[in-house]
């Protein structure tokens, strides 16, 4: 079978991952469900693949896929596999829990938080991904821990991340799973060559194989992604330039434009800046100084409010949480309808020059599924239109290059009361106290689900407690003093469901006299004062509800935190970015390589009106 291929370049802000909705949709109206959508984690596959009800086996990383292929094996990175593994070689202890899962299999630890044998295995997983023979590996140390690791998986039988790729690969004639008639990638700069192979591998039995991506995006070339394949493709087939950016204002555009000019191995390639000017700013303040931070944090608060456009917008990630959409519905419409690039590159010359664009032209309506069904309106009857969730873009986003620079602006956070997270890593709660993670109930929940009865923070949605309500704030009361004894297991035995009555009667029932009065009473004092947990968190919520009230708690945090990694196709009406690189990362790229570039370009372009370039903390940083 011959495949077709076809590569979509889409620089910041320029709706890549809704073109490549529209470009799922139109493949399901003609090949229905033999469609697989893939990305670097299965939340980002899913954006992707939001406008069309494929089901959930569909849709995942490629490690996912080649998991399935090889009949779920045990993974090796497992919590229960690490912890084996730990017992025997304590000189490689890996650092359980952290390792990834197949739906989003990187890793991304702090030098501080790795254990002894982390690093190495990261080594390791690089040099196979490059593909590399043992014998040229430069590290003997990663050698020596891949013979002991290797060993002890063979004798398990246990399969590594990698090894699921690579079992993948010596399947020769095995089609991918589902034998999809369309293979669609988002996120390809950041592929390894092993997966590109895998992919190569199963493109040669489908119809369609479509890669989307921006080269001078790619962050994970340390762990063997290769960004140039992109261009590479571009000579060899079909492509898109997305050349509008819906998100990118005109002074951060000409800001970025100067960093990709620094590129040495990348060409430049040219898109458009949005209707807005924007700003650029230079400040004094650097990383440690925190409470200079967070007061300009403050001052930015004021100023969004100010700013066109900042109350409501469709804010955009593709691996994001929930529903959100890249662009207005509207607007990308329009844009699908204009003109777009096909053609041939040129080879690198001496001096960077901008990707032309070719003599040909890409059809009205993008890619051409078959000569006969081209249209969404003849469709199977399987697409699902989602409509773009408008939300409130993050008026203020603090980023750094590595986590322990964004300590100081967490403390001080905290200290001012000032809500914030980072909805893309919800695991990590330093960036989430006020966050949902699976299986917790934070503090922050626990005091709203006290108040459900005030119509002072709930306004006309105020209401009786429900039994989940009733579980969740008493959860955390103490035995000895807030119930009659032996009755904290009764209350935690009601079902979720209860009536109104049977909660009320199983209140007066378990709490004290004193307590349940309290608790009628709505008194917050009460409950903050009496309520065990953790200390450090309930200052926090407490200096919130001092700032802005109880409500405060009920908004979403408008403040977001994080490592340009964490935050890779996020965005924010302000962003404040810190030059600084870890002192391993100082010594590695002190020559200011490419890799460096994309990190600081993909920081810069998350900015949607005003970036702001803080003071560097030591020698060891990025000069603007």
């Amino acid at each position: 079978m011959s495949c077709k291929k076809w590569f979509v370049v889409g620089p910041p802000g320029t709706g890549k991952t809704a073109y490549l909705s529209r470009q799922v949709a139109r493949a399901a109206a003609v090949y229905g469900e033999r469609i697989l959508v893939c990305s670097l984690t299965r939340a980002a596959a899913r954006e992707a693949a939001r406008r069309v009800a494929l089901p959930e086996r569909n849709i995942g990383t490629l490690h996912s896929f080649a998991y399935r292929l090889l009949g779920y094996p045990t993974l090796a990175e497992g919590k229960k596999p690490v912890a084996e593994w730990n017992a025997l070689y304590p000189h490689y202890a890996l650092r359980a829990g952290l390792q990834g899962s197949v739906d989003s299999p990187r890793s991304e630890l702090a030098e501080g938080d790795m254990a002894p044998g982390d690093f190495l295995k990261l080594e390791v997983g690089r040099f196979r991904a490059l593909e590399w023979p043992m014998e040229r590996w430069p590290s003997l140390r990663a050698q020596g821990f891949a013979y002991q690791w290797n060993a002890w998986k063979r004798e398990r039988g246990y399969l590594d991340f990698t090894d699921l790729i690579d079992e993948a690969i010596q399947r020769r004639d095995e089609r991918a799973p589902d034998n999809p008639a369309v293979l669609i990638v988002d996120e390809a700069q950041d592929l390894d060559r092993m997966m590109l192979r895998l992919l190569y591998q199963w493109a040669e039995h489908c119809e369609w194989l479509i890669m989307a991506g921006d080269q001078h995006q790619a962050l994970y070339v340390w762990r063997g992604s290769d960004p140039h394949f992109l261009e590479a493709g571009m000579r060899e087939g079909q492509y898109t330039v997305l050349e509008q950016s819906y998100r990118v204002p005109a002074a951060v555009h000409a800001y970025a434009m100067q960093l990709m000019e620094r590129f040495r191995g990348l060409k430049p390639v040219a898109y458009k800046a949005r209707a807005c000017a924007g700003d650029v700013r230079h400040v004094t303040f650097h990383y440690k100084q925190g409470e200079e931070v967070v007061r300009y944090i403050a001052q930015l608060l004021e100023e969004t409010t100010q700013i066109p456009g900042a109350e409501r917008r469709t804010e955009h990630r593709s691996s994001s949480p929930g529903e959100n959409a890249d662009q207005s519905v509207q607007a990308l419409d329009e844009y699908c309808g204009k003109e777009r690039h096909t053609g041939k590159i040129t080879e690198h010359p001496q001096k960077p020059e901008r990707c032309p664009a070719g003599s040909h032209r890409e059809p009205k309506e993008g890619i051409q599924w078959s000569e006969e069904d081209l249209t969404l309106e003849r469709h199977t009857g399987n697409i699902v239109e989602h409509l773009p969730k408008v939300e409130r873009c993050p008026a203020v986003m603090v980023m750094a290059t590595c986590g322990y620079m964004l300590e100081a602006t967490v403390a001080a956070l905290r200290r001012a009361g000032v809500p914030f997270h980072n909805p893309w890593r919800r695991q990590h709660g330093g960036w989430n106290p006020l966050g949902k993670r699976p299986g917790t109930v934070t503090f922050a929940e626990r005091v709203l689900a006290f108040s459900r009865m005030d119509i002072r923070v709930w306004g006309s949605a105020a209401r009786f407690w429900s039994a989940v309500d009733v579980k969740c704030w008493a959860g955390i009361l103490p035995a000895r003093t807030c119930f009659k004894r032996g009755k904290k297991a009764t209350l935690e035995r009601l079902p979720e469901h209860a009536p109104t009555a049977l909660v009320t009667d199983t209140l007066a029932e378990c709490l004290t006299a004193e307590a349940l009065g309290y608790a009628l009473d709505s008194c917050l004092e009460w409950y903050l004062a009496t309520a065990e947990g953790t200390e450090g968190v309930q200052k926090y919520v407490q200096a919130i509800m001092q700032r802005g009230g109880i409500a405060l708690l009920r908004e979403t945090p408008q403040v977001v935190v994080g490592t340009v990694h964490s935050l890779k196709g996020s965005e924010a009406q302000t962003v404040i970015l810190f030059p600084d690189l870890s002192m391993a990362a100082w010594r590695q790229h002190s020559g200011w390589d490419d890799e460096v570039l994309r990190t600081f370009y993909v920081g810069v372009t998350r900015a949607r009106h005003t970036l702001v370039l803080a003071n560097a903390a030591g020698p060891g940083a990025f000069q603007w």
